[in-house]
């Protein structure tokens, strides 16, 4: 059954965002859009504070479908198992479908990926699995995602030949993950984060209960965001440059942490950052547009 209104909010990646506005917006399916980054950047909310400003919202607009980010392009990690559980709590007849792109690789997902009708993402990015790999999840049985999805795709592949590849790549990357959380990967991030804020950074962070294994950093000079790119492409770090300067980094395995803080041992002169030319000032507004991104990595994006 179709939805007749759908909760977004203003933390979901802006192209997809307005994408899913028109799409909607042309389907004759009702939108009402939560706006959460004020609350999240500029007061500090927590995560039972976005959770309850979520179910209210569901429940004052008589949504009856909700979709959401587990992690946001910023780094956001939205409460989504407090979320899908007490509308399984309160038996809520809410569709919800959950993006784990930026989830998978950054945080754990067993507390609630069974839990949302459809949880969709890929492997090839930040479970650094490479060869795209998409996967999606659906919540049981008798889910009419479940059954509608088969009955869509599945007829017109049956023939065709199946690329193993990205199976084999993504079943040594989970194992590489579960390997680097077992010695310490957590203790290894906060070693990261105490250098780089000793160093000519700054660390752009919401609520310590909103957090994840993305970080966002900005030089304390107001910086040229190509040559950020060139320093750090320089060193096989791969991150997103925002406009204003703002640099996104992933700390999912312990090797790109270690790249990281190798840079930073270097001395001012050696690692680039007296050579960064000054640019007017700014802040990371959230908005997912992009200067430039090392290695190619579209960081900022969704999936």
């Amino acid at each position: 059954d179709r939805c007749e209104r759908v909760l977004l909010t203003d933390l979901t990646w802006p192209p997809y965002l307005l994408w899913m506005l028109e799409h909607f917006g042309s389907s004759g399916i009702d939108v009402s859009l939560l706006p959460l980054k004020h609350a999240v950047w500029k007061e500090g909310r927590s995560a039972d504070d976005i959770a309850e400003m979520i179910l209210t919202q569901l429940q004052t607009k008589n949504c009856d479908g909700l979709f959401l980010p587990a992690i946001t392009h910023t780094g956001i990690k939205l409460p989504v198992a407090t979320i899908l559980n007490e509308l399984h709590h309160q038996r809520a007849h809410t569709a919800t479908v959950v993006d784990a792109s930026q989830a998978f690789g950054h945080i754990v997902t067993n507390s609630w990926s069974h839990l949302a009708d459809f949880t969709f993402g890929g492997m090839h990015k930040w479970v650094r699995a490479y060869l795209p790999l998409a996967v999606g999840f659906t919540k049981h049985d008798g889910s009419s995602i479940r059954t509608s999805l088969p009955a869509e795709f599945l007829p017109n592949y049956r023939n065709e030949t199946m690329n193993f590849s990205p199976l084999i790549t993504t079943c040594g990357a989970l194992s590489d993950i579960c390997a680097k959380d077992c010695v310490g990967h957590e203790s290894i991030i906060s070693a990261s984060q105490k250098r780089l804020s000793e160093e000519e950074w700054d660390l752009i962070t919401p609520d310590g209960t909103m957090q994840s294994r993305i970080r966002l950093i900005r030089c304390h000079l107001n910086a040229n965001p190509l040559i950020l790119r060139t320093m750090l492409v320089g060193r096989g770090i791969a991150a997103t440059v925002f406009a204003d300067g703002t640099v996104r980094l992933s700390l999912g395995v312990t090797r790109d942490i270690v790249k990281i803080n190798d840079w930073t041992k270097e001395s001012p002169k050696e690692n680039g950052v007296n050579s960064i030319l000054a640019m007017g000032s700014g802040q990371c507004d959230d908005s997912g547009s992009v200067a430039c991104v090392a290695i190619s990595d579209r960081a900022a994006g969704s999936g």
